[in-house]
């Protein structure tokens, strides 16, 4: 078992060890109570291990019947057990039990609730509280607290004197415990006078450890003691912070349930702490609105004044850093996006907008920076400049407050000769454009491609964009397959080029790769749909599949007979199947 002492030397309690297993490296050390402040100094840990302590729980776990239960218990281990009540002990339920504490736990509890009617008897005639308190603690009752003899003695008129039963006896004391339970919590998260206090805390933790959770009511009565205890000295901790680090700590206890701790703001919080420190008499304190809420308040407000200072001296880097901060404290209210390329009009804004005088807050910064970033004026801009050289219509695509992505140089060209699509996409949103400028520079990856694979990269990301449906829903082999159909189209005339994206994609019949995808699901339609070699020879016999129209005629026959017996196969499947790519007509031709 583990024994702890704290710096002072003195005991600290914790819980017995689990069984140890073979193989296992570690060890937890639990402490009985919550520590009610953090440790300080050097602290001791003894360790001792009995391994024959193990293995009379085993024997206890493993006992099949009441002989060899009773032989496990009969060991120096156990105390107090008693041959007359070996059923009883039979009828618990040891598999949960761990350690030889628990095993004796059991024990105890089977003794305790089979008390004899003497000792009944004995408590029914005590003359006074000495004399009671010996009847009960030779008794045998369960829970008896020495410090509430008086109480026990006088609970409902002297009830004791009366109580027919041991039951009646152990409902008295639990009664009684229970009561001054009830009153340690309060004294300890409630009463100004003692609440939060390390005292306070310690004797309602004695009073709750001794209550009973056998039954599921007392199991949730004694739970909810035990939280609002938890509470007390979660709250007792962060009152006792004296630094932002042990604040932040405090505040993080689980048991608060504190929420959207930010541990950049932890200065901020101690700030708040410190103005409400006095204030915090009892565990109800409202941690949440008066630190956690109002410490991201103060933190938002030192943000924007930050942002008042702003001067012409100002770097764009410090006041990037200065918004970004602002955003993320405040992300419900500031909504705008921070563009790099815009934090110097940013601040030549904010130099104008903002009195000095009278301190911005989260709206009005908001509102410079969205004025900033306003795209109308440049998305017209597009639509005008569309109409001039290359050169005019990227410079356009390049400003600042439309912030596109991969406007490339070299695709410059490609913008002019798309400039319907760039017009048109330029009077919606700024996403539309930048979906334009993705597809121009697909089709300009199209028409450089030189193999299947860059071709089906770049044919993929124009599907998609253009709602070409017939293309995207195809698998990726067979969107390879049209992309060599495409790239072979592309490569038709020297120096061919795809002169603009309706081209391309305009829709599934008249853009070459709507057509491409098309002719290739009607070669697969026209294979599959074959019954017999003459129809086989003729579907295959097309410009999808350029090495059988090579052969000649008598080979052509046989490459035909040789896919309708393989698609024959596919149909009599247990699952029917068919071509699904060139390939596989390809592999059954022997092409």
């Amino acid at each position: 078992m583990f024994e702890v002492k704290d710096n002072n030397g003195k005991d600290v309690a914790v819980k017995e060890i689990a069984v140890l297993d073979v193989g296992e490296t570690e060890a937890t050390i639990t402490f009985v109570r919550p520590l009610t402040a953090n440790p300080a100094g050097t602290w001791t840990v003894n360790v001792a291990f009995d391994a024959d302590a193990q293995a009379v729980v085993e024997a206890v776990k493993g006992a099949t019947n009441e002989v060899a239960l009773l032989n496990a218990l009969n060991s120096s281990y156990f105390k107090d057990v008693n041959e007359d009540l070996i059923s009883k002990y039979a009828a618990e339920d040891f598999s949960n039990a761990e350690t030889v504490a628990d095993v004796q736990k059991i024990i105890d509890e089977v003794n305790k609730d089979n008390v004899s009617a003497d000792a009944v008897k004995k408590v029914n005639e005590a003359k006074n509280q000495v004399e009671l308190l010996k009847a009960l603690q030779d008794g045998g009752f369960a829970r008896v607290n020495a410090n509430l003899i008086a109480t026990y003695a006088t609970h409902n008129a002297s009830e004791y004197k009366t109580a027919p039963d041991a039951d009646a006896v152990q409902a008295i004391i639990d009664t009684v415990n229970k009561t001054a339970a009830d009153d340690a919590v309060d004294a300890a998260d409630t009463t100004l006078a003692t609440a939060l206090t390390a005292k306070a805390i310690a004797d309602a933790q004695v009073l709750v450890d001794a209550l009973p959770e056998k039954e599921d009511a007392d199991k949730t009565a004694k739970k909810a003691l035990q939280d609002r205890l938890d509470v007390a000295n979660a709250v007792a901790k962060v009152k006792a912070a004296t630094t932002q680090a042990s604040l932040l700590s405090a505040l993080k206890s689980p048991v608060l349930k504190l929420e959207n701790i930010d541990d950049k703001l932890a200065k901020f919080y101690k700030a708040e702490f410190d103005a409400e420190k006095a204030n915090i008499t009892t565990a109800a304190f409202d941690l949440q609105g008066e630190i956690v809420d109002a410490g991201k308040d103060a933190a938002i407000a030192d943000a924007v004044e930050k942002i008042d200072r702003n001067t012409d001296k100002t770097s764009t880097a410090d006041l990037k850093a200065l918004l970004t901060e602002h955003k993320r404290l405040n992300p419900i209210e500031f909504t705008e996006d921070i563009v790099d390329a815009l934090v110097e009009d940013y601040k030549t804004d904010i130099l104008t907008a903002i009195d000095t005088a009278a301190p911005a807050d989260t709206t009005e910064v908001n509102t410079i920076i969205e004025t900033a970033n306003d795209p109308a004026a440049a998305l017209a801009k597009v639509v005008t400049e569309a109409d001039k050289t290359a050169d005019d219509l990227l410079k356009a695509l390049k400003a600042k407050t439309l912030n596109l992505k991969n406007v490339k140089d070299a695709n410059k060209n490609a913008y002019l000769a798309d400039k319907g699509l760039i017009k048109t996409e330029a009077g919606k949103t700024v996403a539309d454009l930048q979906k334009a400028v993705n597809t121009i520079n697909l089709l300009a990856d199209a028409n450089s491609a030189t193999t299947a694979t860059a071709m089906q990269t770049a044919l993929t990301g124009i599907a998609v964009n253009q709602s070409v449906t017939s293309y995207v829903n195809l698998s990726s082999a067979a969107k390879l397959e049209v992309a060599e159909l495409v790239l072979a189209a592309h490569d038709k005339e020297t120096g061919k080029k795809f002169a603009d994206v309706d081209a391309l994609a305009e829709n599934n019949t008249t853009g070459v790769l709507g057509v491409q995808t098309k002719a290739y699901t009607d070669f697969l339609a026209a294979v599959n749909g074959a019954t017999d070699i003459g129809g086989m020879k003729t579907a295959l016999d097309k410009v999808e599949l350029p090495t059988f129209q090579e052969l000649d005629a008598e080979a052509k026959v046989t490459k035909a007979e040789a896919v309708l017996n393989k698609l024959e196969e596919l149909k009599a499947l247990e699952t029917p199947s068919s071509f699904k790519t060139i390939a596989e007509v390809k592999v059954a031709a022997g092409l």
